[in-house]
């Protein structure tokens, strides 16, 4: 081992690694003013016929670190049908800031095991901390399993941590990597700059991957923590997804955490942006996709800065892909909450749709200000064979501080696939509410065909509402219930609720259907403002599955309330008819328009089917 003390040190390289078959030292440091030291190796020698050699530890502790270079404290590779070694501790503090050049790199992995059947070693942990005074600046920090060889296990998934406790302290990384080796879990990763600090990732990867399973699940990510006053991600991709699993039957690995708030200056993302929390896929065979994780972005109350998250690649939560007949595991989330009143939040893509067979995620969006958010999809995934349809997660839009604007939003279970007789998936709930106005394009949550005899999904529900100022604007709004086939059923019916209160505000859309799939029945269509109200189609009705004896399916009510009132297409409200003998047909709905302007409709048809002979 090496252990120095001092007021001020400035020190060369310095090695405790292993010799072979040997261990690496520890290394201690410890000074009471500044610290600059050169590269500092620790890690375990060559074994040859015994078990990886471990890595030693590493301890630096000053009052302000100027200079580190390079470190290593990894294991080393077992001998044949014998464990990695572990990686080992790297530790260091300063109370007057860190100074860790960026091409400078500390690493403490597992070793690998041996030929044969063998274990991967255990990761290591790393610790970089700042207290009291100071910037904090790191390079790339890995700290990952060694792979497992054969049926040999995964090492225990290590960590890595970076925090700049002084309150107006910056915090830069680098690459930061904590995937599991094969069979391995991920590391988590915790970043954190306190109170106005700014904690950049300088557009560099963090990733905490599970690893890949040999023969074997997938193992599961790491989480991945980012606090500051001010994150600033850059083009950086967040990673935390579920290894794939390997051979007949062997799921993937979960998807991790991700969190990232902001307490004083907002958010930001640029160019391939991204943060991924996905599962893996499955082996082959009959295997589960993985279980997705979830991504949480938070603004804090008494921040200032905007959230900007524009990347191109999105937050993406989404099951893995499983494969044959076995369904995914659970379905993600994402949830952004925006507390800073008048602060605008900016948002790409919001993608939850399942992997194959897998069900499709909550996502929320809260803001105290205006709102941008691009497409969004939480639908099912598609449907394997012989196997039911996949149901869609929730969406949930909400801006009580200013224009709340999108664009697509799809919430659609997925079609049953052959063989037998597979019901589709249901469609979700679509919320959509503003105070200053909304403005979105096309809205589905339709539920997906069954196939053979298969019962169609259920319709989701859609409403947009306003209240304050403002108008409504949508293209086409459609939740309608999926195809029944044969003997089966047809699904439950949606609604669709367009509201506006503001005084003077306006609702404008294009098409809107509730009618229902092959034997299913129509939903409720209400359309209401305090000034205008404009429409094109409007189709309430029932559809017949012409197949079997079935009575008619009955169509939804459609209800329009406004100032002037214009409908450019059809208003159809009927029932279908009845398939076989002696059934009653569907009954229509009530279309009702109410209001004290002018009205300018095409047509309006409500008719109830005849009784079949």
């Amino acid at each position: 081992s090496i252990t120095l003390t001092g007021s001020n040190a400035t020190l060369g390289a310095l090695s405790t690694a292993g010799g072979a078959n040997g261990n690496g030292g520890a290394v201690s440091v410890t000074t009471t003013g500044t610290l600059s030291v050169g590269t500092i190796g620790t890690s375990g020698g060559a074994a040859s016929g015994i078990a990886g050699r471990n890595a030693g530890a590493i301890t630096l502790s000053a009052a302000g670190i100027t200079a580190v270079g390079s470190i290593t404290a990894s294991g080393n590779t077992g001998g044949a049908g014998l464990a990695g070694g572990a990686g080992g501790t790297v530790s260091i503090t300063s109370t007057n800031g860190i100074a860790i050049a960026p091409a400078n790199t500390i690493t403490a992995s597992g070793g690998s095991g041996g030929t044969g059947n063998a274990d991967g070693g255990n990761a290591g942990t790393i610790s970089v901390t700042n207290n009291t005074a100071g910037n904090l600046v790191t390079g790339a920090l890995t700290a990952s399993t060694g792979n497992a060889v054969g049926t040999g296990v995964g090492g225990t998934a290590g960590s890595i941590s970076v925090r700049n406790n002084f309150a107006t302290g910056n915090v830069t990384t680098a690459a930061l990597l904590t995937t599991g080796g094969i069979k391995g879990a991920g590391g988590s990763i915790n970043v954190s700059a306190a109170g106005a600090g700014v904690l950049s990732t300088g557009g560099a990867a963090l990733t905490s991957t599970g690893g890949a399973g040999t023969t074997s699940a997938g193992s599961n990510a790491g989480n991945i923590t980012l606090s500051g006053g001010t994150v600033t991600l850059g083009a950086s991709v967040l990673s935390a997804t579920g290894g794939a699993g390997n051979g007949a039957s062997f799921a993937g690995g979960s998807g991790g955490t991700i969190s990232v708030t902001s307490t004083a200056g907002g958010m930001s993302s640029n160019g391939v942006g991204a943060m991924t929390a996905n599962g893996g896929a499955g082996g082959t065979g009959n295997a589960a996709g993985g279980a997705a994780g979830s991504i949480s972005v938070t603004n804090s109350t008494d921040s200032t800065g905007a959230i900007n998250l524009i990347g191109s690649g999105g937050l993406n939560a989404r099951t893995g892909a499983s494969t044959g007949t076995t369904a995914a595991l659970a379905a993600g989330s994402i949830t952004v909450n925006n507390n800073a009143s008048g602060i605008a939040t900016t948002l790409g893509a919001l993608t939850t749709t399942g992997g194959a067979s897998g069900h499709g995620g909550a996502i929320s969006v809260t803001t105290a200000g205006a709102q941008t958010v691009g497409v969004i999809n939480s639908s099912g995934g598609t449907a394997n064979a012989g196997t039911t349809g996949r149901n869609a997660g929730a969406v949930t839009l909400q801006a009580t501080g200013g224009l709340l604007t999108g664009t697509t939003i799809t919430a659609s279970g997925s079609n049953g696939v052959t063989t037998g007789d597979r019901a589709g998936g249901n469609g979700a709930a679509i919320s959509v509410t503003g105070n200053s106005g909304v403005t979105v394009t096309a809205l589905a949550a339709s539920g997906g065909a069954g196939v053979n005899n298969g019962a169609g999904g259920d319709a989701g529900t859609i409403s947009v509402s306003n209240s304050g100022s403002g108008n409504i604007q949508t293209t086409t709004v459609t939740a309608s219930t999926g195809n029944a086939v044969g003997t089966g059923v047809g699904g439950t019916a949606g609604s669709i609720s367009v509201s506006n209160t503001a005084g003077a505000g306006n609702v404008t859309t294009t098409a809107l259907s509730t009618a229902g799939g092959a034997g299913g029945n129509g939903g409720s269509i209400s359309l209401s403002s305090q000034a205008g109200v404009s429409a094109t189609t409007i189709s309430s009705s029932g559809t017949v599955l012409a197949a079997g004896t079935r009575a008619g399916s009955n169509a939804g009510n459609i209800t329009i309330s406004g100032v002037n009132r214009n409908i450019t297409g059809a208003i159809t409200a009927s029932g279908s008819a009845a398939n076989g003998t002696n059934q009653t047909g569907g009954a229509a709905g009530a279309v009702s328009i109410t209001g004290t302007g002018t009205l300018g409709t095409v047509g309006v048809t409500t008719a109830t089917a005849a009784r079949s002979v």
